[in-house]
């Protein structure tokens, strides 16, 4: 790799964790607990970031974005402390890694979609895992209690969580990367990018996940007030 090259990737990098870390910030001071049985729970939209990141240059590149916005969150606008700090990082890797390396062997629209439901999965196991261990421990409570009273809504929130993430991934990664391209930040390869259609595409089937998952919401928010 060039120097060119690699000064090109710290540059891009170190953009996504700033990004990222300000989306952070934002979902702190503007919380959206969409599933209110659970609201110690909020929608935090930096996993898009930093997936981007990892479509981009590989599973490595996203690790390291995640671990430095999970660092910077911990010292700046957490009240978690350590146990936020891997919260964050487990809850980020467990979509962006295999998402960024089923990608980075299979970039094509076929391998998108693959790496992003192969990922959805893997939050849904990892996260109900991690509540199950860790949560009652840092909330003081009971594991059956936990998992009698607070699990479902625990999955839920994450099964809304990850869509909401993967809507936002289709909308925008297409449009992103044509712009850096443009700026010379990436190298254009016409290879990787076939042709509009399949932009089109990613960007239809994101924008109509979005809208089901907002109306989901809206009906979610209305049933639990009643």
């Amino acid at each position: 790799m060039s120097k060119d090259k690699i000064i090109n990737r710290i540059v891009l990098n170190g953009m996504f964790a700033a990004l990222a870390y300000v989306l952070a910030l934002v979902a702190h001071f503007l919380p959206l607990h969409f599933v209110p049985s659970v609201d110690f729970l909020n929608y935090d939209p930096k996993d898009i970031i930093i997936c981007i990141s990892g479509f981009i240059f590989g599973p490595l590149d996203a690790l390291i974005v995640s671990i430095v916005v999970s660092f910077i969150e911990m010292i700046t606008i957490s009240n978690t402390a350590f146990y936020g700090f891997i919260m964050n990082i487990i809850s980020t890797c467990a979509l962006v890694l295999p998402v960024s390396f089923i990608y980075k062997s299979k970039k094509s629209f076929k391998g998108a979609l693959l790496s992003l439901s192969i990922g959805f999965v893997s939050v849904i196991i990892v996260m109900t895992l991690w509540n199950i261990i860790i949560t009652p421990i840092y909330m003081d409570v009971e594991r059956s209690i936990l998992i009698k009273n607070f699990l479902g809504w625990i999955i839920l929130f994450n099964v809304i969580k990850v869509l909401l993430n993967i809507s936002f991934i289709l909308l925008i990664y297409k449009p992103l990367t044509r712009i850096l391209k443009s700026a010379t930040f990436l190298e254009n390869n016409n290879k990787n990018d076939k042709n509009t259609k399949t932009s089109i595409i990613m960007i239809s089937i994101g924008g109509i996940l979005l809208i089901i998952l907002i109306i989901v919401i809206i009906l979610l928010k209305t049933y639990t007030k009643s």
